[in-house]
């Protein structure tokens, strides 16, 4: 991977962040099915049951999915834990610690993190920590305590996650090379201007033609893939866009305009998430290199296991779990 592929996936996903709590998509199976989180509950009650006190780094956190369900079972078995995560995006670790007022964050590389050898009894990742190469793994091995654990889920190649992200890259292909999202805003510019009487019924016919053939595309692909294409993304805007350009009178032109630059942005962004996260997904040869590299700094690596999805039993992500002896 290249700076410049890393430079772009790092900005759609600090875009995400900004913007969590206003997506208007939802980005993978894996983000609504239940069987990560319960992998997690059982991994960390397992693992503080008759712990007085542990260590955690939460890497790639994300909105701290992980680091929260860390910090319930802590509480609920009675550990005191020290609870740290590390984004590359500052947006992502702001949101959680302020979710979690008692977990410090520090915004960086995976595979370049600022703590010293051996600093945590666990080191966890969920969906995040392969974004950052087979490096970031290396990293991750380097932090972790002697009698501590390295456990992470992640992007299974060919696991239904993996195929549903790479539909909806695919979907979100179809909307930029049908350029939707232009035609549209050029149309409605057109149709601003009919009503101010700038140009004529005419020239705003001409807009609207030339927009007929990308709203036909997105049809198609609601038609073929269902209101659920490029996660209800594609739904929300036809809906929207629909809606406005028959009331077009009722709008102010320069809050449409600036929604359809917000919402260009938007789906150039979510475009770039699902080719990340299409792209990182891995193989049984590269998880098997990472078990390599894992034993190489001393891990005893688990059989890795794919965790299958609760609702599908369809296979989801790798489950690899390395431990440091004592």
């Amino acid at each position: 991977m290249n700076d410049g592929t890393v430079t772009r996936d790092v900005e759609h996903w600090d875009a995400f962040w900004r913007a969590h709590d206003k997506a208007v998509s939802k980005e993978d199976a894996g983000a609504r099915d239940p069987a990560p989180a319960y992998f997690w509950q059982a991994f960390f009650e397992r693992e503080f049951s008759n712990r007085p006190a542990a260590s955690l780094l939460d890497v790639a956190c994300g909105h701290g999915a992980v680091t929260g369900i860390a910090v319930a079972a802590a509480q609920g078995a009675g550990t005191d834990l020290e609870a740290r995560c590390a984004d590359y995006s500052q947006a992502a670790v702001d949101e959680l610690c302020k979710r979690f007022p008692g977990v410090e964050g520090i915004a960086c590389d995976a595979a370049d993190m600022p703590w010293a050898d051996g600093r945590f009894d666990y080191v966890v990742s969920q969906f995040g920590i392969e974004y950052a190469g087979e490096a970031a793994f290396a990293e991750a091995a380097r932090l972790v305590a002697d009698g501590g654990t390295l456990a992470a889920l992640t992007h299974l190649e060919g696991g239904a996650i993996h195929a549903e992200c790479a539909d909806n890259f695919a979907v979100a292909q179809v909307l930029r090379e049908a350029q939707l999202m232009p035609l549209a805003r050029r149309a409605f510019e057109a149709g601003f201007d009919l009503i101010a009487g700038k140009i004529t019924d005419a020239d705003f016919q001409a807009a609207d033609k030339q927009l007929a053939p990308a709203v036909e595309a997105a049809k198609n692909v609601l038609r073929e893939k269902g209101p659920e294409a490029a996660g209800g993304l594609l739904a929300n805007l036809y809906k929207d866009i629909g809606y406005m350009y028959t009331r077009m009178q009722n709008y102010v032109p320069e809050e449409v305009l600036a929604w359809f630059d917000s919402m260009t942005a938007e789906l150039d962004s979510y475009e770039g998430r699902m080719a990340s996260m299409t792209r990182c997904a891995m193989d049984e040869a590269r998880v098997a290199a990472i078990g390599d590299t894992l034993a190489g700094m001393g891990l005893s690596v688990e059989p890795p296991q794919v965790l299958p999805l609760a609702e599908s039993a369809e296979p989801a992500a790798w489950i690899l779990v390395a431990r440091r002896s004592a």
